[in-house]
């Protein structure tokens, strides 16, 4: 064989195999894009991602998280009836669906419709918003059953979890919850609660553990949330107004008194305990000598009471001189508050109602609860027993 005709057929292998492969390639292109197209035509379908991405590794904080809301094809809004104070009210058909049996009424009828998937039911927070009743499956079907049932402003929304599983995730937390201790132990477990709108169970965590958010998002997966309080500190601890004692005798050789310290909002029913009482700040000017007073916040939900304020000893790094005394809480800071003095309750049977003594005639008997349970309703007077005969 001469050397030109081995040459020609080698060229002509080499074409026939690069052909070969041209095509698998445009066919293997050509499937790509059609799995592509089928992706996204997938994508359009499913339902939008309503919350922002968190990482897998952590239980996320609730804060990062955002409401599930109905498609907007499938928003059924009441029309505002006016505004009040510039905020749209509204209308009536609302109303009837949440607040005059309606809302027990859709939630009824969602229970049954589809017991299995049932994902809870709550009112959108937007000003006009509808009632939302969630599922855990597609609501296609669901919303057009529901247009034909209501007529008014309640919508489907699909979500991941069934009320029945979030439940049970919140039945196991339960158990776990424990009031805050003195001083507070980090890692503890405060609160626990379904929010049917974010689909999760949240739980309160007292400062932020993340091996135990970690733990959480294995066992768990996306039906819970972290809600964490800041462990309380000094740093934490805000200013509280304070009161000189009714008796106090402020000179300007004083270097100590005692401030009588009135902590605001819900705190419990005792005085506010010294461990949660910040060692007084004093700042001394030409002017005045300022007393500022912070207290850390309580952990979780306080009782409301009026309480009696609690005693705190002031040191002075010198007199007082002819230096005005004020109290940091304001600012600018200003004279300390008058002293509240609670009269003590009267003793005694009080009269009943209310009684203006001068609308009262001299001389005009006033009647008088006597102690111990009183009758209601009208009484008739048993009759006296027969005397006993000697």
């Amino acid at each position: 064989m001469r050397p030109t005709a081995f040459w020609s057929g080698v060229l002509r292998s080499v074409i026939v195999v690069t052909g070969v492969l041209a095509l698998l390639s445009g066919c293997a292109d050509q499937r790509t894009t059609d799995v592509g197209v089928q992706d996204a035509e997938d994508a359009r379908e499913a339902p939008p991602v309503t919350r922002p991405a968190t990482g897998d590794d952590l239980a996320p904080v609730c804060d990062e998280l955002q409401q599930y809301r109905p498609e907007p094809a499938a928003m059924r809004t009441a029309e505002p009836v006016g505004p009040e104070d510039g905020v749209p009210t509204p209308g009536p058909e609302l109303w009837d669906l949440t607040f005059e049996g309606g809302r027990e009424e859709v939630l009824a009828w969602a229970r049954e419709r589809a017991p299995d998937t049932y994902a809870g039911m709550w009112l959108d927070d937007s000003a006009t918003g509808p009632l939302v009743v969630a599922f855990a499956e597609d609501v296609e079907a669901i919303q057009q059953d529901l247009v034909e049932r209501f007529d008014g402003p309640v919508s489907a929304v699909q979500v991941p979890h069934r009320a029945a599983d979030l439940a049970e995730v919140e039945r196991q937390f339960r158990g776990q919850v424990t009031p805050p201790a003195n001083p507070p132990e980090p890692s503890t477990i405060l609160s626990v609660s379904r929010r049917d709108q974010y689909n999760r169970v949240f739980v309160g965590l007292l400062g932020d553990d993340t091996d135990l958010r970690r733990q959480w998002a294995a066992d768990f997966g996306d039906r819970i949330c972290v809600e964490i309080t800041p462990i309380p500190s000094a740093e934490t601890a805000d200013a509280q107004p304070w009161s000189l004692e009714p008796d106090a005798d402020i000179t300007p050789t004083t270097t100590s008194f005692v401030a009588l310290l009135a902590e605001q909002g819900c705190h419990g029913s005792e005085p506010t305990p010294p461990e949660r009482i910040v060692p007084p700040e004093v700042q001394v000017t030409d002017d005045a000598v300022i007393v500022t007073i912070a207290v850390i916040p309580p952990i979780g939900g306080q009782d409301c009471p009026g309480v009696p304020p609690a005693p705190v000893l002031v040191e002075l790094p010198e007199p007082l001189g002819d230096r005005e005394l004020l109290d940091g809480y304001t600012d600018p800071a200003s004279p300390p508050a008058e002293p509240e003095i609670t009269p003590a309750p009267p003793t005694g049977p009080q009269p009943i109602g209310t009684v203006t003594p001068s609308a009262i005639p001299q001389g005009t008997p006033t009647e008088v609860i006597p102690p111990g349970p009183q009758p209601t309703g009208t009484v008739t007077p048993a009759p006296l027993p027969a005397p006993v005969a000697s």
